[in-house]
């Protein structure tokens, strides 16, 4: 009995030759090429796009312009800051009140005239008094959270950490 390896014809996997498997060329559909035509911006902006996107899906906006309610790009920022107008500004209220409180562990926790400690609860009588006013950029106290962490650390650098019983006598005339 002969096998199919005895066989001359057969090639280097055993096959027949007439049994050949697919070459790549062979399978692959003739793609048809054309190039997609240009079209406009459904929102209104003027911008022209392809007509459909890599997947063959066709486009109406260009990305991030579904939806415009606004001419104005900035009138999004405003609307949000008017919707979450209570939650920015009990976050800013915490974060005063948390750097306030890193600043004066910082500074050694106690008024550096008459030595009141810091118990915890008592960060507001403490404030910050600029020896020098011509090098005060910003009140330390109040403005927190307009700056970054170095630029409040340089100007509480030019200040005394005082309680507000001595920031009072220092500023007041005595009578």
């Amino acid at each position: 009995m002969r096998t199919c390896l005895d066989s001359e014809e057969t090639n280097y996997a055993g096959h027949l030759p007439e049994m050949r498997r697919p070459t790549l060329e062979s399978t692959k559909a003739k793609e048809v090429t054309r190039t997609p035509e240009l079209v406009q911006c459904r929102c209104g902006c003027g911008r022209t796009m392809t007509e459909t996107d890599d997947y063959g899906r066709p486009r109406f906006y260009i990305h991030g312009h579904h939806g415009r309610k606004y001419e104005d790009p900035k009138q999004y920022k405003r609307e949000y800051n008017h919707r979450n107008r209570r939650r920015r500004h009990a976050w800013r209220w915490a974060r005063r009140r948390k750097l306030k409180v890193k600043l004066i562990l910082l500074r050694g926790g106690k008024c550096e005239w008459c030595e009141m400690p810091y118990n915890g609860k008592n960060a507001a009588i403490f404030q910050f008094h600029h020896s020098d006013r011509l090098t005060k950029e910003f009140a330390a106290g109040n403005q927190l959270c307009n700056y970054s962490w170095k630029r409040i650390l340089a100007e509480v650098a030019k200040c005394e950490m005082i309680c507000t019983h001595c920031h009072i006598l220092e500023h007041s005339e005595p009578f």
